[in-house]
């Protein structure tokens, strides 16, 4: 679904303005994006991630907020790949971190 929507974005040659990814996906409530990590996630890829997202909230309006309850939350898991959805899906949508996505 996702794709089809990218995909339909790109072939009308929509341009897109300064700070903006994309239209398709919805936005996150109050710019806030609440994630988890899934036991499979060892300290050092925790560690690269919460550097990350420190480093995207310090230099962006969203705010990464760490929690296994919120209704609408990521869960960052080894995997096989790297991948995820674009923007907020709603309930809980997964992150693919294995190995050599920390390259």
């Amino acid at each position: 679904e996702q794709l089809s929507a990218l995909e339909e974005n790109l072939d009308t040659r929509a341009t897109r303005q300064k700070r903006q990814a994309s239209k398709i996906a919805p936005l996150w409530a109050d710019k806030k994006v609440y994630y988890y990590f899934d036991p499979s996630i060892n300290e050092a890829t925790k560690n690269l991630v919460k550097k990350a997202t420190n480093y995207i909230g310090v230099r962006t309006c969203i705010t990464f907020v760490e929690s296994t309850t919120a209704e609408n939350r990521i869960r960052v898991f080894n995997g096989t790949g790297c991948f995820s959805d674009i923007g907020m899906i709603g309930g809980e949508q997964n992150l693919s971190l294995d190995p050599s996505c920390n390259t």
